[in-house]
């Protein structure tokens, strides 16, 4: 469901009103299972859930002005409850398996910057921390940080 959040008058009881504005199945538009979708850019970007039918674990970038999927990842790249976190015009997406992926955010459809294989893969599914062009990203037994400055950003 996508929701309208407004602020009412702030000294009312309810100083904030919640209005329903589309009501979708799993597969038609963007949900998603564990983690929380990303706004950017007046787009929103997230991990479709397993219950999702042909969209089932693929990455979805939806347009929340004209209520549609914009482009997915394809059925061929498929992420799974692993966590994502957007920067400097990228999005990090760590897979259910510990494989990291990089994709690009300015293209207009799925664009894999790169992908590398980091962890076990074991519930792959904590949240990611950037800092200083460094990433930190775990899975149940091991922690890593991985550089993903570009050359001359530190």
């Amino acid at each position: 469901m996508l929701l309208r959040i407004e602020r009412a008058d702030a000294a009312a009881p309810q100083p904030y009103t919640a209005a329903a504005v589309a009501s979708y199945a799993p597969g038609e538009a963007l949900s998603c299972e564990q983690q929380t979708p990303i706004y950017r850019d007046g787009l929103l970007y997230g991990v479709a859930p397993k219950d999702a039918g042909s969209l089932r674990n693929q990455l979805i970038c939806f347009d929340p002005d004209r209520l549609e999927i914009v482009w997915s990842s394809g059925k061929t790249e498929r992420f799974g409850l692993g966590p994502y976190l957007a920067a400097d015009d990228k999005l990090y997406l760590l897979s259910d398996d510990g494989v990291l992926s990089m994709i690009d955010l300015t293209a207009g459809s799925f664009v894999l910057l790169g992908r590398a294989d980091l962890l076990d893969g074991r519930d792959a599914w904590a949240p990611m921390a950037l800092a200083a062009g460094r990433l930190l990203l775990r899975d149940s037994k091991r922690m890593v940080c991985v550089d993903v400055a570009e050359r001359g950003e530190r």
